[in-house]
């Protein structure tokens, strides 16, 4: 099934739900009494198979601004600015035993950035990468086991994520409650403060908070489209995006939203994925730097949209 393979940085709720967003939401048996409006069981299993084929069609943009400061006097400044569109045929190559995908195949068809410093074509088209979980850090490769050429190297590990996370976006979200459109729901922040811990940022539950809104439910072509949206704040985050050398956080506050859509009782994933990350942060220079007795203001702010189109499986 599609994965939202979707990012720059840590996954949700750091950063992004990157999840292997398989979402499978029921008809409700039952309305209230008091209204007619249809209700609608919500769980979201995430699970992959080998073999699994989709078209993946991504915009990313990444806005960096930094200003080093010596007490409230600016003495640098400087801006960063990524984008681009990335469209790929994607392939499930292996999972694990939870049945989340762990290495993948994309055959590229576009990959166009821009930056500061001008833009041009990632990889040629019809490139093939090889993606896959490592224990410690995900590879990415050619299929003769060689580096991705050039600012290929940087940026597709950037737009490219697995989730293997044992904490899943049904564990956050999933209820056999039935809901309907309008409704708001809370995630246990004890479940968000254990994965981020797992993350590596020790963030306590009461500077967390996860909410998500069931927005619409309309018909498409004889089909039931429903629209969520995940709203995430962290309101104490000690891990800036990306990390910045020879600094430590004084204090940071990440917001993330995320609004998805996907056909009732269709087990082929998100139609579409879009979300925005803001993380602003304060650093200090650690002493015996040259940062040293200065801050730094920093701001990130990550925008995706993406959307997904299940294919057939390939010809044996």
């Amino acid at each position: 099934m599609p994965a939202c393979d979707m990012t720059f940085g840590p996954r949700f709720p750091h950063a992004a739900f990157v999840t292997a967003l398989v979402l499978m939401v029921c008809a409700g048996s039952w309305a209230a009494a008091d209204s007619d409006a249809p209700t609608y069981v919500v769980r979201f299993p995430e699970f992959a198979d080998v073999g699994d084929r989709y078209k993946l069609t991504l915009r990313a943009e990444e806005e960096l601004k930094r200003e080093i400061l010596n007490g409230e006097e600016a003495e640098q400044s400087g801006d960063q600015f990524t984008h681009v569109d990335f469209e790929a045929t994607v392939e499930v190559l292996a999972v694990n035993a939870r049945r989340q995908a762990i290495k993948r195949k994309y055959t590229v068809h576009r990959s166009d950035a821009k930056t500061n410093d001008g833009g041009g074509q990632l990889l040629a088209p019809e490139a093939v990468i090889l993606a896959e979980v490592g224990d410690e850090t995900n590879t990415f490769t050619t299929p003769e086991g060689e580096l991705l050429p050039g600012m290929a190297s940087y940026v597709i590990p950037r737009i490219i994520s697995f989730d293997t996370s044992r904490v899943t976006i049904d564990d956050l979200f999933g209820s056999d409650t039935p809901r309907r459109v309008g409704e708001t729901w809370q995630a246990d922040p004890k479940l968000i403060a254990s994965q981020m811990q797992v993350l590596g940022e020790d963030v306590k539950k009461d500077d967390l908070s996860s909410s998500m809104t069931f927005l619409s439910a309309k018909e498409v072509g004889g089909r039931v489209l429903l629209e969520f949206q995940v709203n995430t704040v962290v309101r104490q985050s000690n891990v800036p995006a990306p990390p910045v050398p020879q600094t430590e956080v004084i204090s940071g506050k990440l917001h993330l939203t995320q609004t998805f859509t996907m056909y009732h009782g269709s087990t082929d994933g998100p139609v579409t994925h879009d979300q925005t990350m803001i993380l602003r942060h304060t650093l200090r220079g650690k002493p015996g730097t040259f940062l040293a007795d200065k801050t730094m203001e920093g701001l990130n702010k990550e925008v995706r949209n993406a959307k997904f189109e299940p294919l057939p499986p390939s010809s044996p």
